[in-house]
Order: C-alpha cells, then sequence, then structure tokens
C-alpha cells in the first residue's frame, strides 16, 4: 500500500486541485477493516440480518426480487474496501483463506480429471459469523467417496481422499438438516495432486 500512499502524496504536491477533484485519498487497511467490521455489525444488530454482509435474502419491490444487502464502491482505487468484505464474508476459524471454493447449501462444484489424477486434499468448514450448519461431500463419477459429520462450529478441518481413476470429482456442500439459512460452506485451499 505504499504505492498508494505515494501517489496520493505524489498529486498533493503536484496537482493538488486533481487530488481533490478526483478524491484521491489513501485509507490505511486498519480504517478500512473497522469501518467493514462496524457496518456487519450494524447490519446484525440494528437490521437484525444475522448474516450481515454476507446476507443473501432478497426483497420483493414491485414485483422484482432485490438482494437486501448489495455492496457498492464507487471510488473503487485499489480495493481495499472491497477485498475487506471479501476478507470479513470469507472465514474460517478465525483465518482468512485467500483460495477455496464458497457454497452457500445446497451447490456442487464438478471438475473434469479425466482420471489421470491421485489425491485430492482440501480443508472444509463453516463461514465465519454464520450460524447454519452444513455437510460437505466428495463424489467421484457419482460415488461417494467423503462424507463429512454435521458441521455447526467454526473449526478448520482437513480431508484426503484418493481419486486415482476418478474421471468427474464433484464437491457439495449440503444443508446440515435445520435449513438453509446461513448454510455458507467454505472448501480451503482445495487440490488435486498426481
Amino acid at each position: 500500500m505504499d504505492e498508494i500512499h505515494s501517489y496520493e502524496n505524489y498529486l498533493a504536491q503536484h496537482n493538488p486541485e486533481l487530488r481533490r477533484s478526483h478524491g484521491v485519498f489513501y485509507i490505511p487497511q486498519p480504517a478500512v477493516s473497522y469501518i467493514v467490521r462496524a457496518v456487519d455489525d450494524i447490519l446484525r444488530r440494528d437490521f437484525k440480518l444475522r448474516d450481515g454482509l454476507a446476507d443473501t435474502a432478497k426483497v420483493d419491490i414491485d414485483g422484482k426480487k432485490f438482494h437486501r444487502v448489495q455492496i457498492l464502491d464507487p471510488a473503487t482505487g485499489v480495493g481495499t474496501f472491497l477485498f475487506e468484505v471479501i476478507t470479513q464474508i470469507h472465514m474460517v476459524g478465525g483465518t482468512f483463506y485467500v483460495s477455496g471454493l464458497y457454497g452457500h447449501a445446497v451447490s456442487t462444484y464438478k471438475f473434469d480429471l479425466g482420471g489421470h489424477w491421485k489425491t485430492f486434499r482440501s480443508g472444509y468448514g463453516l463461514q465465519d459469523g454464520h450460524e447454519g450448519s452444513v455437510v460437505f461431500v466428495v463424489c467421484g463419477d457419482g460415488r461417494e467417496l467423503f462424507r463429512s459429520e454435521r458441521i455447526t462450529d467454526k473449526r478448520l478441518r482437513r480431508l484426503e481422499v484418493s481419486v486415482a481413476d476418478v474421471k468427474e470429482l464433484e464437491l457439495i456442500v449440503e444443508d446440515g438438516g435445520d435449513g438453509v439459512s446461513s448454510d455458507w460452506g467454505v472448501g480451503i485451499e482445495p487440490a488435486v495432486e498426481r
């Protein structure tokens, strides 16, 4: 972020009017994090949206469906606010993971492995900030290879399954049996190995 701050300083020194008219202001990451967490807290506490920024419910307005929560950053810049919103939404056990697959129950990801891989490994868990329950399932060519227990906590778990000779891999997030509200499953750093 030093480059961004340097650009702000450069414009302040060489073209302050352009800086002011274009709104070029660097906001330190801790301040961005605080603002995003505060908005998430307000949505949960004052608007009674249990999932805060991750709320996916829709409202009907004149016969059209709209998400209750919409993320808009008209002055995106380098995206620090959007990145922080994603970070707030996609955490497991208090840790943000850059690489992963996120799925609200019931969802399925399918991958063509062509029978050329040996092992599938992944972390998995329930996304922080949600009180739902999920079950993770891994299938190969329509055959169940792995089924997790019902997950209701925010602890990261790991799995490793053989995918030798598997042509199609399916990663499934199922409802934990209590309805799909807040059922945000996260597959962390999934990978296949030869």
